[in-house]
């Protein structure tokens, strides 16, 4: 757990931000774990709206075999006050990631990636706005450092 307060606005040190974010970690079986994260943002000025944000996000992985991994994400961001993107909004993401790894330090990942808003707020290049998104992404890393 990692909390952060301390004074944060813009040409005073009068008023607050906290910041308290939350991780947990589980690996209940040598092919399977899970991770949860908490975040949580308030900000108090006394010149200001105080505007506060959190978001919750877990994810479960599955290891089949030693060269392949399926795991899938969810997150939910609620920023109904606008503090951390601009825009009074919900936001959800969901992700399924595919990983194949031929060498232990060479690893390869096929991700889908959906995420909406409550709001109409991803770009459609000319065509404006839309309140969701679909990303696909083929990735590959090559890992470099001490083997242990």
């Amino acid at each position: 757990m990692t909390w952060i307060h301390g004074p944060e606005n813009n040409l005073t040190n009068v008023g607050w931000l906290k910041d308290l974010s939350w991780n947990f970690y589980a690996g209940l079986h040598p092919k399977f774990e899970v991770m949860m994260n908490f975040d949580g943002i308030w900000n108090e000025n006394p010149n200001a709206t105080t505007q506060r944000s959190w978001g919750l996000g877990g994810y479960a992985r599955f290891s089949p075999t030693e060269k392949f991994r399926i795991a899938q994400r969810y997150e939910y961001f609620d920023d109904t006050e606008a503090r951390s993107t601009g825009f009074e909004q919900i936001l959800k993401e969901y992700t399924l990631t595919f990983e194949y790894a031929p060498e232990p330090r060479f690893i390869t990942r096929l991700e889908w990636r959906r995420d909406w808003s409550t709001t109409d707020f991803f770009s459609r290049g000319l065509g404006g706005f839309n309140d969701n998104q679909d990303t696909m992404t083929l990735g590959m890393m090559w890992i470099f450092g001490p083997t242990e």
